[in-house]
C-alpha cells in the first residue's frame, strides 16, 4: 500500500500553507494523489514531493504559476532549459536593479550622516569626483514652481529606473550671478543619472572628473549671494581656482525632516590649480 500524507502533513513537511496547497489543487497545478469521496480529505504520495519541490523552485525564480503548470503538464528538456534561461536573465536584471538601488541608498545614508555633522557646515573641502552624467535644462529659474515644472517634464523623459530622489536633482548658479543681486537665480536644472544607466537624451551632458570644492549650507541660506562669495573666498585661500559654475543639490528637505534647522543643501564647484 502506497504511503500517503494528509494536506496538513504535506503543509508541515514542505513548509507550504494548507491554503496554498488547496489553491494549487483548484487550478490543477498540484493535485492530490487521491481524495476520500466521503470526507473530501486530500491525500498526497511521497512520489509527489519532487514535483512540489520543482514547483516551489520555479515559483521562487519568478516563473508565473500558469507557466509552471504548462511545463509540468508537458515539456521537453529544451523547452525547460529555455524557461530557466529566460528567468535567469530576468533575475540578473533584477539583481542589477537592486544593486543600483542599494548603491543609491548607501550614498544617501552617507550624505545624511554628513549633513548631521554641524562641524562640516559652511566648511569648504576639496575632493576628487569621478565623471558624472546629467540631463540639464537651461533657463532662468527664480521660483521653486519653475524648477518643479521642469523636473516633472524630465521625469517623463528618463527611465523609470532612475527615480528622482532627494540629492539626484540639482540647480546651477553661475559665478557671475552671485555678485549681481540680493538673491541668486538658477541658470539650469539637472538630474544626475546613475553611473551605469544608458540614457539617450538630447540634453545629456557630462560633469568632468576632477577636483570639486564642496560645502554644506543651511537650505534657507542657499540663495544668499554671501554664501557663494564665501565659498569662492575659501577656494582661493586654499590655493585653488574656480573652474565652472556652482552646482547646488538638496540633501535634506521637509520630506526627510520637519525640523527646518536640519534642511541642508550641498554646493559644489569644479576647481583647478
Amino acid at each position: 500500500m502506497k504511503r500517503t500524507f494528509t494536506i496538513g502533513q504535506m503543509s508541515k513537511l514542505n513548509n507550504i500553507s494548507v491554503k496554498t496547497l488547496r489553491y494549487y489543487d483548484d487550478i490543477g497545478l498540484f493535485v492530490p494523489y487521491e481524495v476520500d469521496e466521503q470526507t473530501g480529505y486530500r491525500y498526497y504520495s511521497i512520489e509527489q514531493f519532487k514535483k512540489l519541490d520543482m514547483i516551489t523552485f520555479l515559483k521562487n525564480m519568478g516563473v508565473p504559476l500558469r507557466e509552471i503548470k504548462r511545463k509540468v503538464e508537458h515539456s521537453t528538456v529544451d523547452e525547460f532549459i529555455e524557461v530557466l534561461a529566460e528567468y535567469k536573465q530576468k533575475n540578473e536584471e533584477l539583481i542589477e536593479d537592486l544593486t543600483r538601488m542599494n548603491r543609491l541608498l548607501h550614498q544617501k545614508i552617507s550624505e545624511l550622516e554628513s549633513s548631521k555633522d554641524h562641524r562640516v557646515r559652511n566648511q569648504t573641502n576639496v575632493d576628487f569626483y569621478p565623471e558624472r552624467s546629467i540631463i540639464e535644462v537651461r533657463g532662468r529659474f527664480g521660483k521653486l514652481d519653475d524648477v518643479e515644472e521642469v523636473l516633472r517634464t524630465l521625469k517623463k523623459q528618463v527611465s523609470a529606473k532612475s527615480p528622482i530622489m532627494v540629492g539626484t536633482v540639482g540647480m546651477v548658479v553661475e559665478q557671475a550671478d552671485v555678485f549681481k543681486s540680493e538673491s541668486v537665480d538658477y541658470s539650469a536644472v539637472f538630474i544626475t543619472l546613475d553611473e551605469n544607466q544608458e540614457e539617450s537624451h538630447d540634453k545629456r551632458k557630462v560633469l568632468e572628473e576632477g577636483f570639486y570644492a564642496a560645502s554644506y549650507v543651511k537650505a534657507q541660506e542657499s540663495r544668499s549671494p554671501e554664501v557663494y562669495q564665501r565659498i569662492l573666498e575659501s577656494i582661493e585661500n586654499a590655493g585653488w581656482k574656480p573652474d565652472g559654475p556652482f552646482l547646488v543639490r538638496t540633501i535634506v528637505e521637509s520630506f526627510i525632516s520637519h525640523k527646518e534647522e536640519e534642511h541642508t543643501r550641498e554646493i559644489q564647484m569644479k576647481v583647478k590649480q
